[in-house]
């Protein structure tokens, strides 16, 4: 793969932000177009290993693919004292390991979350990419409730042990259960993924508050029903609720307008064609039922007991009267 050759001039660095697995990230500057960037580069121990070298450029070819606010952007790389850099666009956002407002979110608002995650990761899917290695820490937050997705690596490997974090969930505890037994990887391992970053974001959301928990609606309920079903043991299950949470209307009254990512718009070709992937040997889930289909329903069973109860009553009196 040829990356976008850029000039080692054009890049200042700021400090260092992580220091993670076989990379260092560090905040930088463009001095042309004068916006922060995070600049990577591999630890000096694998400068030249070459199993490390074709990770990172693996990540960068899928990254360039990736063309949607939910995906951070590759600018391009460059070389300094004999040393590769390669130069993302920068977000402001937080891993969900370590989000600061995770407390102040409500149920609808992890709905929300989860929902454009599934969208974004469905997206990917529909191009080809699997992310398969999907953690608390490559889910970003941003402070107006959209996820960037990073991470991402055409080079999947199976996580060996768990590496025991203190906060979040790992890639092992990610990683579905069938991949542990030699079953090969596919999108759904994906939405199990998700599904297991939703339990814990609710979790913590709930463990943090100092108010008493909130009596949830039946709305919520539901859609939180639909969203643990992620973590299904069968695949079509998985691919079903991801089918249902990809639907528009499926947070209806929940959904809450873009404050600051733009939305991730598909067109009706792309959303076709996602629907069609999520189709595929899927098993149906019943979809969410609001509350004016529930009185509606209520409503008219009332009215056919009624009529049926007129009926009884008007023959037994034709034949005994």
């Amino acid at each position: 793969m040829t990356s976008k050759e850029l000039s080692p001039d054009r890049f200042a660095f700021n400090k260092k932000m992580s220091s993670k697995g076989i990379r260092e990230q560090f905040l930088g500057f463009d001095n042309q177009t004068h916006l922060p960037v995070v600049i990577e580069t591999l630890h000096d121990s694998f400068k030249n290993d070459q199993d490390s070298n074709r990770a990172i450029e693996s990540e960068v070819e899928v990254t360039r693919r990736l063309k949607s606010p939910y995906f951070v952007e590759f600018i391009g790389c460059f070389v300094k004292d004999e040393k590769k850099y390669y130069v993302y666009n920068f977000v402001d956002a937080e891993p969900i390991s370590n989000a600061s407002f995770l407390s102040s979110l409500s149920a609808r608002d992890i709905c929300s979350f989860i929902s454009k995650s599934v969208k974004a990761i469905a997206f990917a899917h529909s191009l080809g990419v699997i992310h398969g290695a999907l953690s608390s820490d490559s889910i970003l937050i941003t402070p107006s409730n959209e996820p960037v997705i990073i991470g991402f690596n055409e080079l999947w490997v199976e996580p060996i042990t768990d590496p025991g974090i203190v906060h979040g969930v790992s890639q092992y505890q990610c990683a579905a259960p069938e991949l542990f037994q030699g079953v090969p990887i596919d999108a759904s391992c994906d939405f199990y993924a998700l599904g297991r970053i939703a339990k814990y974001i609710f979790e913590v959301s709930i463990e943090k508050r100092s108010d008493p928990k909130p009596i949830e609606s039946l709305e919520i309920v539901r859609a939180k029903e639909i969203i643990f079903s992620l973590c299904s043991l069968e695949r079509q299950h998985r691919y079903s609720a991801a089918q249902l949470l990809i639907d528009p209307e499926f947070l209806g009254s929940m959904a809450t307008p873009p404050q600051g990512n733009a939305k991730l718009n598909l067109s009706k070709k792309e959303l076709k064609k996602i629907r069609k992937n999520l189709r595929r040997d899927k098993t149906q889930l019943r979809k969410p039922m609001n509350d004016q289909t529930r009185i509606a329903l209520s409503l008219g069973l009332k009215i056919i007991a009624i009529i049926f109860a007129g009926m009884v009553t008007l023959l037994l009196i034709l034949r005994f009267g």
